[in-house]
């Protein structure tokens, strides 16, 4: 039965995903995983899953759920795990931790993951390779996206080295694991003033091995799509800008094929490209249409992440810092005012604010309404600042609230007044005052 249903996984992962499919994958996974775990079989099908939520969807909350759901089975029914399955899954784990942007806890675990991994290595050799490479492949990720970079590429660095082993050994099983190594480690050299020769060998090779892979299976194209936007960053910090925008756009251009097969799908990295892309072209002067098209492209999707995750509000933030605060001149102050009213409008259907982005709340759902109030949009203004304070309260925070002063209160009176809606003021008069008997002012 088993093998019945990992047929059809498998046939299903090489078409172009789409929403169809990827629920019609889930649903055979989950059958797969119970009898796994029931019977006590090898874990192999149970790791594919997560990998499946990981790489292929970036579903890496979802993950986590998995995840642990299956760590706390293997706890509950003592299941012996082989010492191979124990590192894979710290790997699974480190990989999700990064996902979800623990970058801490994933060095950690996939230090565990290493550990295991390299005592297999040296009485098993070559077959052990690819796990070993994709380790430090991982924790190199997670070191660089702390910031600590030149441990990030010695990390990669001996990646590389394991990933040439496993594809010496087995070139076929192990292009992918060689592929996605080489993109990583030429990033990384370049960013620490490799030789250009030396990155774009690398870069080179991993795009030429993912566009073998892509004809074999469709659900490579995502990983051809990050070599491109490898690629183009290559050009763009060497200013040869055309170059760099063809390579930015085919990266797009795959992704967003990718997205069309599945429009519930939302891409972080599709939109990291399209804010890098808008980035080369205020760098290039090619136009500031160019650039706020790029731009905006990659605010709607941040807006859908932010949606889904938590973890997606630094992407958010970005992006709208961008747009309000760095575009050029000929984004007048009409425009920025309608950016800071969309960014506040994203915040508030959001769950789970961070305390910075209480504090964005704060600031730019003042301004916001000052500005709807000005321009005559009252049933705006009142909107956002009741919506802030609601937030706030809602989740406990006064810090943010309590900069209300008498020009907001004035506000909100002139609001209600235009409105002709004093039980409004009443309400929400009462709501700050409450707060400042209860003596919670700064």
């Amino acid at each position: 039965m088993v093998k019945e249903l990992l047929d059809r996984i498998e046939k299903l992962r090489a078409l172009e995903l789409n929403q169809e499919i990827i629920e019609e994958i889930i649903s055979l996974y989950d059958s797969v995983c119970d009898v796994t775990l029931h019977n006590e079989l090898d874990l192999s099908p149970i790791l594919d899953y997560i990998t499946f939520l990981c790489d292929d969807l970036g579903r890496f909350e979802d993950a986590l759920e998995a995840f642990e759901s299956i760590d706390k089975c293997l706890r509950q029914t003592g299941r012996e795990v082989s010492s191979r399955e124990k590192s894979e899954l710290f790997y699974l784990n480190g990989k999700i931790n990064i996902g979800i942007k623990c970058y801490n806890h994933a060095i950690v675990v996939l230090d565990d993951a290493k550990e295991l991994a390299d005592e297999l290595y040296r009485t098993e050799g070559a077959s052990i390779a690819a796990l070993c490479g994709s380790i430090r492949n991982a924790t190199a990720c997670a070191l660089e996206l702390s910031g600590r970079y030149k441990e990030a590429f010695e990390y990669y660095k001996r990646a590389k080295g394991y990933a040439e082993i496993a594809y010496e050994y087995d070139s076929r099983a192990n292009r992918r694991c060689l592929a996605m190594i080489y993109d990583n480690y030429s990033s990384s050299l370049d960013m620490l003033g490799g030789e250009d020769n030396t990155v774009l060998k690398y870069h080179s090779r991993a795009i030429e091995i993912y566009s073998e892979l892509v004809i074999e299976n469709k659900k490579y194209k995502a990983n051809l799509a990050n070599c491109y936007y490898s690629m183009a960053r290559y050009f763009s910090k060497r200013k040869d800008y055309d170059k760099a925008e063809r390579y930015f756009l085919e990266s797009i251009r795959m992704r967003e094929e990718i997205r069309e097969k599945n429009p519930t799908a939302v891409d972080c990295k599709l939109s990291g490209t399209y804010y890098a892309l808008g980035l080369m072209y205020m760098r290039s002067g090619r136009g500031i249409s160019k650039e706020l098209c790029a731009m905006n492209s990659a605010k709607e999707i941040r807006i859908s992440l932010r949606k889904q995750s938590a973890i997606y509000a630094n992407e958010l933030a970005d992006v709208f810092q961008y747009l309000i605060y760095d575009m050029g001149p000929e984004v007048d102050i009409n425009q920025r005012n309608e950016l800071r009213a969309e960014y506040v409008d994203a915040l508030l259907q959001s769950n789970s604010l961070s305390e910075k982005e209480n504090q964005n709340l704060c600031e730019e759902g003042y301004l916001t309404a000052y500005y709807m109030s000005d321009v005559g949009r009252y049933d705006k203004a009142l909107s956002v600042l009741c919506g802030v304070i609601d937030t706030f309260i809602s989740v406990g925070s006064n810090r943010w609230l309590l900069s209300f002063g008498q020009d907001e209160i004035d506000l909100l009176n002139k609001l209600c007044s235009e409105l002709n809606s004093p039980e409004i003021y009443d309400e929400y008069s009462k709501k700050i005052l409450n707060l400042y008997s209860n003596g919670s002012k700064r």
